[in-house]
């Protein structure tokens, strides 16, 4: 094993997922759940290995695994709401507004499918 593969590989938050947190954090009921959302959607964009425990590992001050665990699976927000903000907030910006002739790109390549 190498030494870089020991080292974590986040020392601080991207400035994409602070930009996040200024928009979305007060969605989240305290802190504690902010830092997870910054820690979750983080590994989201640079974890090779998307689990509690990959997460964790990656960064220089680790979540701690059961506090991170616990808001993965139980923590309770409401989608409808933060979903709303968010379209509403994209209509901010020229190149994700709604437009009469929008079009929405749809990316499968990520998932399976079963041929027949």
């Amino acid at each position: 094993m190498s030494w870089d593969a020991l080292m974590p590989a986040i020392v601080t938050l991207p400035t994409v997922v602070e930009e996040l947190l200024v928009q979305f954090g007060d969605y989240f009921p305290n802190e504690p759940a902010r830092v997870h959302l910054a820690e979750y959607v983080t590994s989201l964009l640079v974890v090779e290995h998307k689990t509690v425990s990959g997460i964790a590992r990656e960064f220089a001050d680790a979540p701690d695994q059961s506090c991170l665990n616990r808001w993965i699976t139980e923590s309770v927000w409401d989608v409808a709401r933060i979903n709303a903000h968010r379209l509403e907030w994209l209509q901010h910006d020229p190149t994700a507004r709604y437009r009469q002739d929008g079009v929405i790109a749809l990316d499968n390549t990520l998932s399976t499918t079963m041929a027949n």
